[in-house]
C-alpha cells in the first residue's frame, strides 16, 4: 500500500502537493519546520501568527508536563525492527527517514 502511496506522489501533477518533514526536525526545530512547509505551498508564515502558535506550543507543553508521561516500545505491540524495515524499508529509503534506532 504504501508503494501505490509513493508512486502517486512521485506523478509531477501531485509531487508539489505533499511536503515531509521528519519527526526528530519537528521535535527540535517546530516553528522552523512550520516555516518550510508554509513556504513549500507558497505561504508567509507572518509574525502574528507564528506568536499565536508559539503560544499554543508553551501552553500545549505546560499541560503535557504536568500530566502522565507516556512511553511506547515496540515490543508492547509485537514489533521488532526487522519487521518494521521488511514492511516500510522502501518508505523509509525513499523518504530519507532518520532512523531513531
Amino acid at each position: 500500500a504504501l508503494r501505490n502511496v509513493a508512486e502517486f506522489r512521485a506523478q509531477p501533477r501531485y509531487a508539489a502537493q505533499f511536503f515531509d518533514a521528519h519527526y526528530l526536525d519537528l521535535q527540535a526545530y517546530p516553528i522552523a519546520v512550520l516555516k518550510k512547509a508554509y513556504a513549500h505551498f507558497g505561504l508567509s508564515l507572518d509574525a502574528a501568527r507564528e506568536t499565536v502558535i508559539r503560544d499554543w506550543m508553551q501552553h500545549d507543553r505546560d499541560g503535557h508536563a504536568k500530566g502522565p508521561k507516556h512511553t511506547y516500545d515496540m515490543n508492547d505491540f509485537g514489533l521488532d525492527y526487522a519487521q518494521i524495515d521488511r514492511v516500510l524499508g522502501d518508505y523509509i529509503r525513499d523518504s530519507r527517514v532518520q532512523l531513531e534506532r
